[in-house]
């Protein structure tokens, strides 16, 4: 059965713990958009940031996706200019 991912939390709430982002940030290896789409739900963030029909994010040169831990649980990431949104493990 594979893991599910949930929207954990954005570069942009006050309370995320930047230690722990840090550290995410260093233990990443890039993935591609197929394996993230795979096991976490990003429609809707996709749709936040812009993304739809005609203006896809696979097609945007400046958004990077990539495999990590953070809180000490593996996750997925999304990055354009920053850390954009988190997804972990329950």
């Amino acid at each position: 059965m594979p893991r599910t991912f949930s929207y954990l939390t954005s570069s942009k709430d006050i309370d995320i713990d930047w230690l722990s982002v840090d550290n995410m940030l260093y233990e990443r290896d890039s993935v591609q958009l197929t394996e993230l789409r795979s096991n976490c739900k990003t429609a809707i963030i996709e749709q936040h940031l812009g993304y739809g029909p005609g203006n896809p994010m696979a097609d945007d040169p400046n958004v990077k996706f990539y495999r990590s831990r953070y809180l000490g649980k593996d996750c997925y990431f999304i990055a354009k200019d920053d850390v954009q949104y988190i997804f972990s493990q329950p």
